[in-house]
């Protein structure tokens, strides 16, 4: 019983490739974590995840993803995720992005690139969160999915 803890980072970029991950997650009663990163020159995610989760048989809700940054790169499967498989609500996913938000592809099983809030699995009650990307340019290509 009780929260889990925020991630917190602040750079002047930050690259996750190669499967390493941004997690956290609840697995009993409470809310999991926000993700908050901030980094004003750049972010690239190839094969890189972040993710917010409340885990099956939890309750409380997933926390947040923010993002602030000059250009957000998500490319071969990078995927930034709020979901719950339990009792509660899914987060939201925030980006702000001065200059582009890129997502590009899918990984090598098939899994896209893209940003996603859902209520996972069939025994999960609640509401996915909302999607906001503020940019100056959007793209979307080779399967990637927001």
């Amino acid at each position: 019983t009780g929260l889990s803890g925020d991630i917190r980072i602040t750079t002047s970029s930050l690259t996750l490739s190669n499967d390493a991950q941004l997690r956290t997650s609840t697995y009993g009663q409470g809310s999991a974590g926000s993700v908050i990163i901030n980094a004003p020159d750049r972010i690239d995610f190839s094969r890189g995840y972040v993710f917010s989760t409340l885990e099956e048989g939890a309750s409380g809700k997933s926390g947040n993803i923010t993002i602030t940054t000059g250009s957000l790169t998500l490319t071969n499967g990078a995927e930034l995720v709020a979901t719950s498989y339990g009792r509660g609500d899914a987060g939201n996913v925030n980006i702000k992005a001065g200059d582009t938000v890129r997502f590009d592809g899918r990984n090598r099983s098939g899994f896209p690139s893209g940003a996603f809030t859902n209520v996972e699995s069939q025994n999960a009650v609640g509401k996915g969160g909302d999607i906001n990307i503020h940019t100056g340019s959007l793209y979307l290509s080779n399967g990637a999915i927001v």
